[in-house]
């Protein structure tokens, strides 16, 4: 199934050769599809965008006051009769390929932004490029979409007054590309852009005036998490594309995604949002990730890193100024130090499911020298002055450990949850079979690095307590282990 899905999307792929042509739409400038535009390795197939009558871009403001109300980029004296203020912040929300305004999440991104904040929150829609058959030319289509909000922010400005920093344009898969798109046709940059796995086809390798890039906004931030070669069905873009970009799950795989098609298909939203979910379960998963940043109290910290692999073995737990930068809507309360360092390649881990956002550790279990020897795994459980997090295995599943004396054991774990007063943890092992003799083992120290606070907490163990099998034993904070 997903190889047809695959094969709908992008098989228009084929060899057509034309001369370049250039059309102009009025307000919102001319286009080509001349070099690097069309006609190149990255976009084999030329296309200039279709008029504006054809993409049938349209609006729909969202406020606390009212709901649904289409306006339009050039009435302002309709704008001014709605409940629309300038003096409010602006949120323009861009859906992606074979989707349109009415589709659920723009509704339930625009929900959790005003139910956290007083916005002007604008959906846009623009279902004759989105709903093309042919992929290329929806490629193209973009650029007159973001004419259209420029040309929408413009006249706001012009007919209210405010400030374009006021403006924040969120989009998914092509509609973050739109958003870079915007930023041409206002003359003072936007205040923010979010792209959210942008769409890598046709736009990953480009120069910067084709894709969205760091200096199309004052700041821009961007989720990747489908950065797959097209080949392997991959849809996002697998480039450094914003000011600071972050890569959960390295921003491929995304947990959860690999669920069988009968209980994704058929999910609690409908057969429809099942079916996209399943065909792009990765490529949507940043929108998700967006949605639940709006108004959760999680951090979703994520780490500057080489690599993946380096982030999972613990070598980049140290933050800029000692603040790690949060996925998503808070990301931009580290803009400072963001402008000052390279954070190209922020890392982190989520949840398979919704809540997504996990807080990460690094623990290091040191066993006491007179520890017996025995293959088993490790547990811990954190705890605090009134509540207390899961029991985590401190190595990957079905992952044994050599348990043996003096050796520490360290491993990067999530937590769904952190205590607050965080002052205790209990530490649980098994061993992998059954031995005659009863092992033991005796722990000397326990350190617990949280992520989120920059901080490292430190449990002293006793030698001379044995820790049985399967059995939970307590360590309590102490200044430093011996």
């Amino acid at each position: 199934m997903k190889i047809a899905a695959f094969c709908l999307l992008f098989g228009i792929w084929t060899l057509q050769c034309s001369a370049s042509d250039t059309v102009c739409y009025g307000d919102l400038g001319c286009f080509t599809d001349a070099p690097p535009w069309g006609g190149t390795d990255e976009r084999p197939i030329a296309h200039v965008p279709q008029s504006p009558e054809e993409i049938n871009v349209k609006f729909f403001l969202d406020t606390r006051a009212e709901k649904d109300v289409q306006v339009s980029n050039d009435d302002m004296t309709a704008l001014g009769q709605t409940d629309f203020d300038y003096r409010r912040d602006t949120k323009f929300i861009i859906h992606g390929f074979l989707d349109n305004g009415g589709i659920k999440w723009l509704e339930d991104m625009s929900d959790a932004f005003l139910a956290v904040e007083d916005l002007n929150v604008i959906r846009v829609s623009w279902p004759g490029g989105s709903f093309t058959v042919q992929y290329a030319q929806s490629s193209a289509d973009t650029q007159v979409v973001g004419a259209e909000v420029g040309l929408f922010i413009n006249n706001i400005v012009k007919e209210f007054g405010g400030d374009t920093k006021s403006f924040h344009c969120i989009g998914h898969s092509l509609g973050a590309q739109t958003c870079g798109y915007l930023g041409a046709g206002v003359p003072d940059k936007v205040g923010r852009i979010t792209g959210l796995d942008p769409a890598g086809p046709y736009f990953e390798g480009t120069p910067n005036e084709v894709r969205l890039d760091s200096s199309d906004a004052d700041f821009v931030d961007v989720i990747h998490t489908d950065a797959e070669k097209l080949k392997d069905f991959g849809f996002g873009i697998n480039q450094v594309s914003g000011i600071v970009d972050f890569w959960p799950n390295d921003g491929i795989q995304q947990p959860g995604c690999d669920q069988n098609a009968i209980s994704t298909i058929v999910g609690i939203e409908g057969i429809a949002d099942g079916t996209r979910n399943f065909v792009a379960c990765n490529h949507m998963r940043a929108i998700h990730f967006f949605i639940e940043s709006i108004g959760t109290n999680c951090p979703f910290t994520g780490n500057e890193c080489t690599s993946y692999g380096d982030y999972r073995a613990g070598k980049c737990l140290t933050c800029p100024s000692g603040k790690c930068t949060s996925m998503g809507y808070g990301s931009i309360k580290n803009k400072n130090v963001i402008l000052q360092s390279d954070q190209g390649h922020n890392f982190l881990q989520t949840a398979p499911f919704s809540p997504y956002c996990e807080y990460m550790t690094y623990v290091q279990v040191t066993l006491g020298s007179n520890s017996d020897g025995v293959s088993g795994k490790l547990y811990l459980t954190l705890y605090g002055s009134s509540s207390n997090t899961e029991q985590v295995q401190l190595s990957d599943e079905d992952v044994s450990l050599e348990l043996r004396p003096s050796t520490t054991f360290s491993y990067v774990a999530q937590y769904s949850l952190f205590p607050n007063g965080f002052n205790k943890v209990k530490l649980l092992w098994e061993q992998d079979e059954f031995t005659v003799t009863n092992q033991q083992l005796t722990v000397s120290c326990i350190t617990v690095w949280v992520d989120f606070e920059q901080k490292l907490y430190s449990f002293c163990g006793d030698a001379s307590q044995k820790l049985n099998e399967k059995t939970r034993y307590s360590y309590y904070t102490c200044s430093q282990c011996s």
